[in-house]
């Protein structure tokens, strides 16, 4: 660029020098034209003088040292602004690359955390229907508790109406085989004999066994054929009273007997 500039200064330097050249020439011919017209006679013709122009050179002289070491100083600063400007690109492309890998950086990380949410999510989902399940399966057990609980309330209520029922009935039966029994004259009061006495659905009197003996055989004997004789005893109409005096055991003692 500055060579440029000194070879436009050469160029203009050269135009005047030759401006002032033909001005000067132009100057000596009309000065000598007007000498030779006032000296010499009329009729005498002026001598033709020819001036020669010299054209001058546009040739640029050779620069100086200074012009050298400027043009050097030039040289130099452009290169630094070339390696400005390398290094100015150089970091713009890096800062452009150190976004995009910030951007890389973010997206993973934000997938990586989408990702992670979903999983959290998947998981408290099957803790959540565990739960339920778990929750389901707890209140239907509690729910065969309490119908297996309020059934064996009802079992037992049931057992307890029918162990009442059937002692109603079996005060009933010691009665009519009371009624029926012939104590044998002159036997000990204090003797006692205990029956098992099986019945049959009706109160048909299928066996009598003697269970724990009195020790007189004629009071065990009588005790005996007094149940035979009250056949059939009195039962409830209720299945589940019946099977409290399927197996009835009776003890009968002559102090037991009110006549």
């Amino acid at each position: 660029m500055s060579v440029a500039i000194r070879h436009r200064s050469h160029a203009k330097d050269s135009a005047r020098a030759l401006g002032l050249a033909l001005l000067v020439h132009g100057t000596v011919l009309a000065l000598l034209a007007i000498q030779l017209r006032s000296s010499a006679p009329l009729a005498t013709p002026a001598p033709v003088i020819q001036a020669k122009v010299v054209r001058a050179t546009s040739q640029a002289p050779e620069p100086s040292a200074a012009q050298r070491a400027a043009a050097r100083r030039e040289a130099e600063s452009r290169k630094r602004a070339e390696e400005r400007a390398r290094q100015q690109q150089a970091r713009h492309e890096a800062e452009l690359k150190r976004k995009a890998d910030a951007r890389k950086r973010a997206e993973a990380k934000r997938k990586a955390e989408a990702k992670r949410k979903a999983e959290a999510k998947r998981k408290a989902e099957a803790k959540r229907k565990a739960e339920a399940e778990r929750q389901k399966r707890a209140q239907h057990q509690l729910q065969q508790q309490l119908a297996a609980e309020e059934a064996q309330r009802a079992k037992d209520a049931e057992r307890a109406r029918a162990m009442q029922e059937a002692a109603g009935f079996k005060s009933r039966i010691f009665a009519r085989i009371s009624r029926n029994w012939i104590v044998p004259p002159q036997v000990d009061r204090g003797l006692s004999c205990t029956v098992l006495v099986r019945l049959v659905p009706g109160g048909e009197v299928l066996s009598v066994a003697i269970k724990r003996r009195s020790g007189d055989a004629n009071f065990d004997r009588s005790v005996e054929n007094a149940v035979y004789k009250s056949s059939p005893l009195p039962v409830p109409d209720d299945a589940a009273a019946f099977e409290q005096l399927r197996e009835l055991e009776l003890t009968f003692s002559p102090n037991d007997i009110q006549r």
